[in-house]
């Protein structure tokens, strides 16, 4: 059984894995054959390692109605980036910074993607979500960031993020439809991420499929190198 994370500001106890060394310095270069892949202990192992990314979603999920980002007795920002770091370091992978910090750490990381179905554990980023510097333009990019939970059959993707409203919650996108918010059967497909404002242009977006810019999966950093992004 995967250990309970405990909430309430209570201690939050990592997951078990082979993930602990994202976060510091890149390695040097090597060939493919000079690699050395970090390998779980001999103990049987909770998890599969193809399973790393799930048990990020887990993670994340566990704060969903929570009051405070508590980990290892460390508290964490409670804003969209300090979400990703909490969730993140219950399963032992470092990351740290903004919405802009986490990107530049997974291009480094070569685990940068715009698939339009990812992977559940990967980082979320999104542009344009409100109007961060004031000035009425549509110039806010990595202005929000969440933690993919679960892809659904028909591309819906459920995203785990923090709002100041709000606090831990789930909103929901569809980049295969990014423009429509609910389908015949009233299933959301896009949740409506940046409130309507007064002077909003015809180029201003508002649902999470429209805004979302792409994904990160720091969870395979450990094992393998993945897909370059794709447009």
């Amino acid at each position: 059984m995967l250990a309970t994370l405990l909430f309430a500001c209570a201690p939050v106890y990592r997951f078990p894995g082979p993930l602990g060394s994202l976060g510091q310095e890149p390695a040097p270069h090597v060939q493919p054959d000079e690699r050395v892949v970090r390998r779980r202990s001999r103990e049987p192992a909770v998890v599969p390692w193809e399973a790393d990314g799930q048990v990020v979603a887990m993670a994340a999920a566990k704060f969903v109605g929570a009051d405070c980002l508590m980990v290892d007795a460390q508290r964490y920002r409670w804003d969209c980036s300090g979400l990703v770091e909490a969730a993140m370091a219950a399963v032992g992978v470092s990351v740290k910074g903004s919405g802009a910090d986490l990107l530049a750490q997974a291009r480094e990381l070569g685990v940068t993607h715009r698939k339009k179905k990812p992977w559940p554990g990967d980082v979320a980023f999104f542009d344009n979500t409100w109007d961060r510097n004031d000035n009425g333009l549509l110039d806010d990019p990595l202005s929000h960031v969440g933690i993919v939970e679960s892809v659904d059959p028909d591309g819906t993707i459920t995203v785990i993020h923090l709002s100041s409203s709000a606090g831990v919650t789930r909103l929901y996108m569809n980049l295969g439809q990014p423009d429509i918010n609910q389908d015949e059967n009233g299933k959301v497909l896009n949740s409506i991420l940046r409130r309507k404002q007064k002077g909003d242009s015809l180029r201003t977006r508002y649902l999470a499929g429209e805004l979302c810019f792409g994904f990160a999966s720091f969870w395979r950093a450990a094992d393998a190198v993945a897909d370059e992004p794709q447009d």
